[in-house]
């Protein structure tokens, strides 16, 4: 009987076990170290991320050493072109004096009025030394005159050459540059996106350290302590809007900005001016306070809504009107409208006044870290919202 019961309890726990994983209860019972574990892998990341750039900066440096001797090289070989065609020219000019010379010293022996005055000159001669020695004389005269013209248009000959050689390897250096820029912008690419990923990575470890410090300052966790035990939030029933009155701008999902596509995970409400009270979506807690140029101030809120988890960000803030620990309600003032970018400043976010809000599902540092992953979901399920370009009047 005992053993029949032993064995029904190990089928039953294993069913259990089966049912419901043990990393799935592992999530409910996330610490402030699970935490702090996470930080680590960040800066582990972090510290990846700057020798690939390190890496890639050194690749980008030996592009440019490259190039810039293919520059100095071509500049070589367009100098040896010149040389060489200002060579031939002055070899053409040689030639034709050349031969207008020995023209001129057959003319002083009257050896230029054809075979007649050849054979006269030769004729002449009073005996036959002197005959072999006048023969001599032409013959010598026209063989040499004939070997500079020969050599000299070999000369040429090869100086043709060496241009038709120097131009494919100038052709060459070109596609070879070619091939270098193409790399030099692709590595160019890659470092950008590293430099963007870099600049996520830090504000992402910025906001983790933010949120450490939080759960020990105001709510007293330490590293052991589950998350969920050691807060505690105001209840609430459903959600409402964040402003009083509002446009929808810019929807939750793809859309192009500055010309490029992007994916907007929140939704902006715009029409109202700078300063303009933004409040709670729900009853919660503030959780996190942050600043940076692109969204400048932002809020988290974490919120406990119908027994569910959910997080609220406000971005583009101009003004902070509550701290972290503050237990807020759905009428607290947490801060005024900002976004103003008269200049149109590429390092702010924002092209005017607007609200930027987000929400995301669990707990904020515990289920999730960023608004920017499968958490986020589209405000409009929670919130009632008109149809984007629509004006709204009241919070409900």
């Amino acid at each position: 009987m005992i053993k029949k019961i032993i064995s029904i309890c190990l089928i039953f726990i294993m069913a259990f076990s089966i049912l419901f994983p043990v990393s799935l209860q592992a999530d409910n019972d996330r610490t402030l170290q699970d935490l702090i574990d996470e930080l680590n892998e960040k800066r582990d990341e972090l510290r990846v991320i700057n020798e690939e750039q390190a890496l890639t900066e050194a690749q980008i440096a030996e592009i440019r050493a490259n190039i810039a001797k293919i520059n100095r090289d071509l500049q070589v070989i367009d100098q040896t072109i010149a040389s060489l065609i200002e060579e031939i020219r002055v070899l053409n000019i040689e030639i034709k004096e050349k031969d207008e010379e020995i023209k001129r010293v057959i003319n002083q022996h009257q050896l230029t009025n054809g075979n007649n005055a050849y054979v006269e000159y030769v004729m002449g001669a009073a005996t036959v030394t002197d005959f072999i020695f006048r023969v001599a004389i032409v013959e010598q005269m026209s063989e040499y005159n004939q070997n500079l013209i020969d050599e000299m248009n070999q000369m040429i000959a090869d100086a043709e050459q060496k241009n038709i050689e120097l131009e494919e390897e100038k052709q060459q250096a070109r596609v070879k540059r070619g091939a270098l820029y193409d790399e030099q912008f692709k590595l160019g690419q890659e470092l950008k996106d590293l430099g963007e990923h870099e600049q996520t990575i830090e504000d992402e470890i910025n906001d983790a350290i933010k949120t450490i410090d939080n759960y020990k300052k105001y709510f007293g966790c330490q590293p052991q302590d589950r998350l969920k035990d050691c807060t505690s939030l105001p209840l609430d029933a459903s959600f409402v809007r964040p402003m009083g009155q509002g446009v929808v701008t810019s929807n939750f999902g793809m859309r192009t900005l500055w010309g490029r596509p992007n994916f907007h995970y929140g939704i902006d409400i715009g029409g109202n001016s700078v300063g303009t009270n933004v409040y709670p979506v729900a009853n919660g807690r503030v959780v996190f306070r942050g600043y940076n140029l692109c969204m400048e101030h932002y809020i988290i809120i974490q919120h406990h809504v119908n027994g569910e988890y959910y997080a609220s960000r406000y971005i583009h803030l101009n003004s902070v009107a509550v701290q972290v620990g503050n237990e807020v309600m759905r009428d607290t003032v947490i801060g005024g409208v900002g976004g103003a970018n008269p200049n149109n400043d590429p390092r702010i976010c924002s092209t005017g006044p607007h609200l930027h809000f987000e929400i995301a599902e669990g707990i904020y540092g515990e289920d999730f870290s960023s608004f920017r992953g499968s958490a986020s979901i589209n405000p409009r399920e929670k919130v009632n919202l008109p149809p984007r370009g629509t004006w709204y009047y009241g919070r409900f």
